[in-house]
């Protein structure tokens, strides 16, 4: 009896996977591409120098901060005492600032 069962729910998951397979549709590139226009016309980078990082756990946590803003990617580097942005999107100065101090550091300076 047991078996039986097993064997009709694998049976049903077999369907159900086969059905949404045949309905999965990709998106296109062309699709999307009055977005990818917004996105491809915005490029930017920014360098903040940071103070009062001093070991790894510092930095990553600059960069964790950083990466948290929306159409922010950032890489510090902790010898420097830099990080290095690349904006997708317009960001405010104040927001960057503001998002490096609430993880416990000071910016001195930002550089387009």
């Amino acid at each position: 009896m047991f078996a039986a069962a097993a064997m009709s729910l694998s049976s049903v998951t077999v369907v159900l996977n086969a059905l949404r397979i045949n309905s999965f549709k990709p998106i296109s590139l062309h699709e999307n591409s009055e977005n990818n226009k917004q996105n491809d016309n915005f490029m930017k980078q920014k360098t903040l120098i940071v103070e009062g990082m001093s070991c790894g756990h510092c930095s990553a946590r600059v960069e964790k901060a950083l990466n948290a803003i929306e159409g922010v990617e950032a890489k510090v580097d902790l010898a420097a005492k830099t990080a290095t942005l690349t904006l997708s999107k317009e960001v405010d100065d104040t927001e960057l600032k503001k998002s490096v101090e609430n993880a416990g550091y000071e910016v001195s300076e930002i550089k387009d």
